[in-house]
């Protein structure tokens, strides 16, 4: 019988560390997101004047309602922005 308790007692502390294991992990975690959120809006990257001009570009010509043309910018435009990002 005395075994059977102790065995139950190392098994209750184990499933006691277990879960605070399981929060300390949950709080890191946290904390590497929240790090990391601030590292990406650090990171970000001031578009080029060519991009800017581009997007503005596309702007007008849509408004003035030639759209074919406003198609070709927008297919420069997203070619310029993939390889900007």
């Amino acid at each position: 019988m005395k075994w059977q308790e102790n065995f139950e007692k190392q098994e209750e502390e184990n499933m006691m560390k277990i879960s605070e294991l399981e929060q300390q992990h949950d709080l890191q975690m946290e904390l590497i997101n929240a790090k990391l959120d601030r590292a990406v809006e650090a990171a970000k990257i001031k578009p080029n004047a060519k991009l800017k001009e581009m997007q503005h570009n596309e702007k007008l010509v849509a408004v003035n309602e030639r759209i074919e043309e406003a198609i070709n910018y927008r297919n420069e435009l997203s070619k310029l922005e993939i390889s900007e990002a």
